[in-house]
């Protein structure tokens, strides 16, 4: 009997981390890159990996709609504007990028102490 316990408790130790991994929380984050360069992460929803992939998908899609958005990748958009200045000339308003990311991962890096 203390063996099958051990074992059992073995198996859990083992097989306990990689299920937790397989049933973590995703979040979907849009990184926005101002037409002065300023970059801002912020996290839009949460939910599982295949969820967050159909919430980036509904945002980029509602985006294509948008005449002033061209597609720059799978997940990035790009929006312009004309210059005040000069109506022929089109510069970058905003840049939009949407990741999917487990909840244990911070695009905007490491917290200051």
């Amino acid at each position: 009997m203390k063996g099958m316990i051990a074992v059992i408790a073995l198996s859990v130790s083992v097989i306990g981390p990689s299920l937790a991994v397989a049933d973590c929380a995703w979040v979907l984050w849009q990184r926005t890159v101002g037409g002065n360069g300023e970059i801002a992460w912020e996290p839009l929803s949460g939910g599982s990996e295949s969820g967050c992939e159909r919430t980036r998908d509904l945002y980029l899609a509602a985006e294509r709609q948008v005449a002033t958005m061209t597609q720059m990748g799978q997940d990035t958009t790009l929006w312009t504007t004309k210059k005040e200045d000069d109506p022929n000339t089109t510069v970058m308003a905003k840049m939009y990028k949407y990741r999917c990311l487990p909840d244990s991962v911070d695009p905007r890096g490491l917290k200051g102490k």
